[in-house]
């Protein structure tokens, strides 16, 4: 099994393919090519999918396309979108939805939230993720979030101020250049969030999450003069910054260029 290690911006070819010295004799093709002790296969999971480095993903690229013999090989990701083309393309996607409120409860509270009612809370804002259940479960991001949502509330807002607080959000969370991604992976994740609940209301369909969510939601939604196609363009849009967040895109040019397409969208139902 191989995940990203701790203080690691990306899944490395060393864990793939084996260090300089060892190339090709280490790693996870050559153990996967290595026969059972006592199954009759072998399983090889990458549980973090998102972050392969564009070298590491390469030098697994023909084990993906002829596996061994009796060999699985699993990678673990949150969409197609931050996967590269070259892997996808050589893969079969199992797509799995979220997991409903109750059963992310029931996870929280096994062990990670003491509170049960903190648990029910944190389930309801979490979108059917436990990683993203944990992580709004620091203040300052509840607060960063009432304030994210309360301006996509708004069909006009004040751009340049807008993106500058969100960049120094972004440039506040840590030193590492890969704190300062996982952060902006964290808006982008708000926002997706949000403009699917906004496609549910403006479709008719029970929206879900806390006051600060429904009450936002809904607000845009009174104010929407556009049809619910032209939400699917935010929800594009969104998910095109991921792929420059994995490119090492510049971050205040990310954040602004996002943002002012979305606001785009708001006023005209277009880009």
């Amino acid at each position: 099994q191989v995940s990203l290690e701790d203080g690691k911006s990306a899944v490395s070819i060393a864990q793939i393919a084996g260090d300089d010295e060892h190339r090709g004799s280490q790693g996870l093709c050559y153990e996967l090519h290595l026969k059972p002790f006592s199954a009759s296969r072998r399983v090889a999971i990458i549980d973090d999918a998102d972050y392969l480095s564009i070298e590491a993903a390469n030098a697994m690229l023909k084990t993906i396309e002829e596996p061994p013999p009796g060999a699985l090989i699993i990678l673990i990701g949150t969409s197609r979108q931050r996967q590269f083309p070259t892997v996808l393309s050589r893969s079969q996607v199992i797509n799995f939805l979220p997991l409903e409120v109750d059963q992310l409860v029931e996870i929280l509270s096994s062990g990670l939230i003491d509170d049960p009612q903190q648990a029910e809370t944190l389930a309801s804002l979490a979108g059917g993720s436990v990683e993203r259940a944990l992580t709004v479960s620091d203040e300052s991001f509840l607060e960063t979030r009432r304030d994210f949502y309360s301006t996509l509330s708004q069909l006009n807002f004040d751009l340049p101020s807008f993106c500058k607080s969100l960049d120094d959000h972004v440039k506040n969370s840590g030193k590492a250049a890969s704190d300062h991604r996982n952060t902006l992976r964290g808006l982008i994740d708000l926002a997706l969030l949000f403009y699917h609940q906004l496609q549910l209301k403006l479709i008719g369909t029970e929206i879900q999450g806390d006051n600060t969510m429904l009450s936002n939601v809904e607000q845009l939604a009174s104010n929407w003069q556009h049809d619910v196609d032209s939400v699917a363009l935010c929800i594009n849009r969104c998910f095109d910054a991921y792929e420059q967040v994995e490119r090492n895109a510049n971050r205040t040019t990310l954040i602004y260029d996002w943002i002012d397409q979305i606001r785009q969208v708001h006023l005209t139902g277009r880009l």
